[in-house]
């Protein structure tokens, strides 16, 4: 643990939203506290840690909702290793518990069932349309990469897709859809595009993948310095997050790999964007890489030792 809280320390992109007033500033430690809540729930027999494990993960999904893709695959590691279907069970009524005051609150002000925090929609949309497609391919110079970007891939393309005039904006487009239904439109004009468009949308869905796992970053975006920055820190905690899960217990390497999996869907399906990746993957893998530096410290201490101790040869 202490390995890993080091690494996270000198993790460039963990302090990156430092002074800056956003959700990931707070999801981080709330989705790493129901980590641990679920871990030590899956060894305790006691039901109600179940149930607390899902309260703490509702509460960390009213920070960002995007964690509750994770909900399915850590919920088949659960069955998988307890063999008991209330434990997922409990956990899923823990859930609706932490996510329940939110709900409450959306449909007083009649919003309807609202389950997370607002935006999902806008975000799907924000990922899946023309524009976007456009934004993860190669025909773009730099500076034409730079205006869409700046869009967040919401351009006139994308927006007459969904029915709106060509230069219209975001507020004057949907002015006149309820915000209880504002969600439900861009996840119709998303699903339009992906319909209308499927090989274009399956192209675009394997480059945000590549894209979110690709070790460096946007060099449209940042510096030279920065670029080779992240590729070396990212790049060194995937081999070592890979050895360090490698060397786990297999239950502990299935929630790694369920973190993996379901944060890589949270963000692929909807938009890949480096605040997503680094407040709900980069902890994770973090973790995993702090055994297997630790591994890697201890050999070659052990071998340092063995030198000065083996006799010299004449």
């Amino acid at each position: 643990a202490g390995i890993a809280a080091a690494a996270a320390a000198i993790y460039p992109w963990s302090f990156q939203w430092v002074g800056t007033l956003a959700s990931e500033n707070l999801f981080t430690p709330l989705a790493l506290l129901g980590f641990v809540a679920v871990i030590s729930a899956a060894d305790d027999p006691r039901r109600g840690r179940s149930v607390a494990a899902g309260v703490l993960f509702g509460i960390a999904a009213l920070a960002r909702n995007n964690i509750l893709v994770l909900v399915g695959p850590i919920a088949i590691w659960w069955l998988w290793r307890s063999r008991q279907l209330l434990r997922p069970v409990l956990f899923g009524c823990g859930l609706a518990i932490g996510l329940l005051p939110f709900a409450v609150y959306e449909a007083a002000i009649g919003n309807g069932l609202v389950l997370g925090s607002s935006g999902g929609g806008l975000i799907f949309y924000a990922g899946n349309n023309p524009d976007a497609a456009r934004l993860y391919g190669g025909d773009l110079s730099d500076q034409e990469w730079r205006d869409l970007s700046r869009r967040s891939a919401l351009g006139p393309a994308a927006y007459e897709l969904a029915g709106c005039a060509p230069d219209s904006d975001t507020v004057s487009c949907v002015s006149d859809v309820p915000s209880r239904e504002r969600e439900g439109f861009w996840y119709r004009a998303a699903w339009r595009y992906i319909t209308t468009r499927p090989a274009e949308w399956a192209l675009l869905e394997a480059r945000k993948l590549a894209h979110y796992w690709r070790p460096w970053v946007d060099p449209r975006a940042y510096p030279a310095p920065v670029v080779l920055a992240s590729g070396l820190s990212f790049g060194a905690i995937i081999v070592l997050a890979a050895i360090g899960t490698a060397r786990m217990r297999r239950e502990s390497a299935g929630f790694v790999a369920a973190v993996a999996v379901g944060a890589t869907i949270a963000s692929v399906v909807w938009l890949v964007q480096l605040r997503y990746r680094t407040a709900l993957l980069d902890p994770v893998l973090i973790a995993a890489a702090g055994p297997a530096l630790l591994w890697l410290i201890q050999g070659g201490v052990s071998r340092l030792r063995s030198s000065r101790l083996t006799p010299s040869t004449v």
